[in-house]
């Protein structure tokens, strides 16, 4: 079986007295996902969650990390721990730019 690593992008929107005034998004190498034969049945392990933080003096920034990964019905728990793993560290990296991003602008 082939590896591939597909790419991740996660976004943040920043809002003002709910007006949009930035938008940014980054990408980078994912997960490592498996490639299999053709004709095993998959099941896909989807993860995802969001954070929404108030910068103060009516602002706030919204960030949402999700992914999607395929995997064979006998490794969805071990897919499971690796995506939900993968989905907590990258949105506690997000927020840490948040914090910094906030804590600029005082």
């Amino acid at each position: 079986m082939n590896e591939v690593i597909p790419e991740i992008v996660i976004s943040r929107t920043y809002k003002n007295g709910g007006v949009l005034t930035k938008e940014e998004s980054e990408s980078f190498p994912g997960l490592s996902v498996k490639q299999y034969p053709q004709g095993v049945p998959l099941a896909t392990v989807v993860q995802g969650t969001s954070v929404t933080k108030n910068l103060g003096n009516y602002e706030s920034v919204r960030t949402h990390v999700q992914v999607s990964m395929p995997c064979v019905v006998e490794e969805i728990r071990e897919c499971y721990d690796a995506v939900q793993r993968f989905v907590e560290e990258k949105l506690s990296e997000q927020i840490a730019i948040i914090d910094i991003h906030r804590n600029s602008k005082k």
